[in-house]
Parts: C-alpha cells; structure tokens; sequence
C-alpha cells in the first residue's frame, strides 16, 4: 500500500485543499486474500475436501476473474463510501462491464489542509482490510462455507464502521454562537 500527497490546491470555494492517493496494489490484495484463504482452508474438516480444495483456489486462474470482478465493486463502494473526500464532477463518458483487471486500484482524497496525516495512515490499512475480508466473505459463500463467511463479513463491516469513523471526525474548531442573554 502506498500512500502519496501532491500539492496544495484551491478549491473552488475558497478553501486549500490536499490531494492524497492511497494505492492498494493488486499483488498485495492477492497475497493476503491467498493468505487468509489458506488459514481458512486449513481450519476446514478433513471430510470436507471439496470445499477445502474451493477455498484455497481462490486465486487461482479460473477462479480469479470472480475475484477481479469483486474487487472492482468493493473498490467502487470504498469511493463512494468516502465521497465527501472523493467527490468528482461527471464527465462525459462510457462506463461498460468488461472485466479487466488493474495492477493497483486507487482512492483518491481531496482534503482540507487541517487534514490528519495519522488520519490518513490509518485509512490505507483500513481500506486494504475492508477489500481483502468482503472479497473473502464473497468467496466463502459461493464455497458454501457459511460460518468462514459470516466471520469475514463480521470483519469486514468492522473495518468499515472504522473507515466511517474516521471519514466522519470533527476537523477544525467548533464554534458556537454567542447568546446575549
């Protein structure tokens, strides 16, 4: 995961603002859904080969178009889900449903200067959590591993309530109007 800050900017309303990008590279989201998938392989019974056999190929060639196309949507909810920082005018043009799949994936935040760094530190992992867990509850439910997907779902919506938290902080001081009586 990377994390990278260019210039200050003047948005349009007056206020400086900070452009920063988190990027979550496609090897390292592969590695720790393999990682994770593998400790969840090896939980599984030994009766229940097939599965075991299901959630350890996650990655696999066949298998890794589902994961491509989960990732996508999960990028996707994670920009939206920080839209007050992602917030991008439309443009024209052409939005299709073919699968491709990007060597990085980034979020891109316009945040004011008061913006914490720390903040922003903590975003990036947060952010990889939420992509690795919902792709891996994902893919448990199509291995029909229902208690290993509703734990990763569990631990998914945590790192989103996290996300939330921070995107929803109080920056800057608070004012209060002063009563005269």
């Amino acid at each position: 995961m990377d994390c990278c800050c260019s210039g200050v900017e003047l948005n349009g309303r007056g206020g400086d603002r900070r452009v920063v990008k988190l990027l979550f590279r496609r090897e390292n989201l592969d590695y720790s859904i393999k990682n994770y998938a593998y400790i969840e392989h090896d939980a599984l019974p030994e009766d229940s080969e097939h599965t075991r056999h299901l959630v350890a190929d996650i990655c696999e060639e066949g298998n890794r178009d589902r994961v491509t196309s989960i990732l996508r949507l999960i990028h996707s909810d994670v920009v939206e889900m920080l839209y007050p920082y992602t917030k991008r005018e439309v443009v024209e043009e052409v939005v299709d449903d073919s699968l491709w799949e990007p060597e990085s994936y980034m979020v891109e935040l316009n945040v004011p200067v008061g913006f914490s760094q720390t903040s922003v530190h903590l975003l990036s992992p947060l952010i990889h959590e939420y992509m690795v867990c919902r792709c891996l509850y994902d893919w448990l439910t199509i291995a029909h591993d229902e208690p290993a997907a509703a734990k990763w779902l569990e631990k998914g919506e945590a790192a989103r309530s996290e996300i939330m938290r921070i995107k929803n902080m109080r920056r800057g001081v608070l004012t209060r109007p002063l009563q005269p009586f």
